[in-house]
């Protein structure tokens, strides 16, 4: 038992950085990063004409090479990936979740400053299952094989194929 434990706690080190891995490599890869975002502000704020959409052909147009080059470098574009990546996971074991590109404040700030509305939301989620599934469980178990335990059964099968933000849309399709 002792050795299982042992093996399940040292899983966690490959599981971290793998983890870490494949988020880092996900927010590098995927366009529409906060560098392009600067530089979009940036024309945009440039071309008051309106004719570009803004999309396709090179983003850096319009834009000179040492003002992109200064952005790259202040959000850290210029060094290694593998760099970047022992910086932001150095980073994250301090919990230093680094400064938001949206919001320019830290992280760790944004999440606090909506962590009231979180836990609103989960603990009206919690006495909402409580008062709705433990009566409807008892009311099953001493019903059981009858037409309401079938009928209940398959809506409860069904909510769980439906993926939660396909249930959020059509909530606000058929009530919104």
């Amino acid at each position: 038992m002792t050795s299982y434990f042992i093996r399940r706690f040292l899983l966690i080190i490959p599981t971290f950085f793998g983890i870490t891995l494949i988020t880092f490599l996900i927010l590098q890869i995927v366009p529409g990063g906060p560098l392009e975002m600067e530089i979009m502000k940036i024309r945009m704020g440039g071309n008051k004409g309106g004719t570009e959409s803004g999309s396709g052909g090179n983003s850096t147009q319009n834009i000179p090479q040492s003002a992109v080059d200064e952005l790259t470098k202040f959000y850290g574009f210029d060094k290694p990936i593998q760099e970047r990546y022992v910086i932001w996971v150095t980073n994250l074991l301090k919990l230093d979740l680094g400064k938001s590109y949206v919001y320019a404040e830290p992280v760790s700030d944004v999440i606090v400053s909506r962590f009231p509305v979180s836990i609103y939301f989960g603990l009206i989620g919690f006495i909402l299952t409580y008062l709705i599934c433990v009566p409807l469980g008892v009311y099953k178990a001493v019903k059981n094989g009858s037409t309401f335990d079938f009928i209940s059964s398959a809506l409860v099968f069904i909510g769980y194929a439906i993926p939660g933000f396909a249930f959020g849309a059509l909530m606000l399709v058929l009530l919104g």
